[in-house]
């Protein structure tokens, strides 16, 4: 499921492909998001998408590796010419943090992305299963124009992970 950040639009979500730990999934009205490992890399269907998204050292992310990494982030301007956004981030992880997911309150790991870049900074959110590298949930920054979204993986709970 999908949420805006004021909580007044929400978006049950299916899933449209699966290829290399890519996965996008997609609205009924034709809004569609793609992660890589339960980290948003692109949009589509927004006012103004995330064309794609080149994260250095992800992997490096989800294992808790690294304290800071660069990405960029690319849009089309108003001339249909790529603007790419150059974030510095720095990364924090608190273990053993509740978290409330559907009616369960779960022990997780919460991760802190903070990122910053010569005219924006935002601040990403990570909840993962403890031990592994499955997001159930996040808040992740598209744009300036359209600020967070509220992700939630019901989808990790088909595993039998609990």
């Amino acid at each position: 499921m999908l949420s805006s950040s004021d909580g007044k639009r929400q978006a049950t979500l299916v899933a449209l492909g699966n290829y290399k730990n890519k996965l996008t999934w997609v609205s009924r009205d034709g809004i569609s998001v793609s992660f890589e490992d339960g980290v948003l890399i692109a949009t589509r269907g927004y006012s103004q998408d995330l064309m794609e998204s080149n994260h250095e050292n992800l992997n490096n992310l989800l294992n808790f590796s690294s304290k800071t990494r660069n990405k960029t982030y690319r849009y089309l301007n108003g001339q249909n010419e790529y603007e790419d956004i150059k974030f510095s981030c720095s990364i924090s992880v608190k273990k053993n943090t509740t978290s409330q997911i559907l009616d369960l309150r779960l022990k997780t790991t919460e991760l802190t992305e903070v990122c910053k870049s010569k005219k924006n900074s935002h601040t990403n959110l990570y909840y993962l299963l403890p031990g592994t590298k499955i997001v159930l949930k996040s808040k992740q920054w598209i744009s300036q124009n359209n600020g967070y979204i509220f992700c939630y993986n019901y989808y990790a709970f088909q595993n039998d992970l609990f």
